[in-house]
């Protein structure tokens, strides 16, 4: 099982030098930030997102996101809060580009063990890996916004789950 404290740190390290670097440099791009629902994607199901272009050069686009859903668990009798969190890339000028991005999604999860002949169950702190490779449609002025993607999960049992999200919101 994947848990926070086993993912790599130096991965964790680059990502947040690499998020702290943009913020630096000057931008262009009119709307930097949106607001939208993605289906399927990274959190799994569902999730509502926050994101910022943090960085503009030419053709190339760094954007950071940050989202909140709840994943549900056994027969939908509980459910886990999952954080996405992700970095992508966007390449492409006007409205058009494709958009490329790793990400993590933290969640709490029940998880079941027996202690002394009783079932228990404990809450663990746990993270999908995630991937990015799609398209997205989003005007530099702001206004509606349109993404789908391929989205390759690694889940809690260490397997590579294809998925794909699709996202509806808008630029401001």
């Amino acid at each position: 099982m994947k848990t926070i404290s086993t993912l790599p740190k130096k991965t964790f390290f680059i990502f947040c030098l690499f998020l702290i670097s943009f913020q630096v440099y000057g931008q262009t791009f009119d709307a930097k930030n949106s607001l939208y629902v993605e289906l399927g994607g990274n959190a799994g199901l569902y999730s509502l997102n926050y994101d910022r272009i943090l960085y503009q050069k030419n053709a190339f686009k760094a954007v950071g996101r940050v989202g909140i859903s709840a994943f549900p668990q056994r027969f939908f009798d509980q459910l886990a809060p999952v954080l996405p969190l992700e970095l992508t890339a966007l390449i492409g000028k006007g409205n058009h580009h494709l958009e490329t991005g790793i990400g993590v999604a933290p969640l709490l999860h029940h998880v079941n063990h027996r202690e002394e002949n009783t079932l228990v169950t404990k809450l663990e702190l746990g993270a999908f890996t995630t991937g990015r490779i799609g398209y997205r449609y989003q005007k530099s002025t702001g206004g509606f916004l349109f993404r789908a993607a391929f989205i390759p999960i690694i889940n809690l049992d260490s397997q590579l789950v294809p998925f794909a999200g699709i996202s509806l919101g808008k630029s401001f």
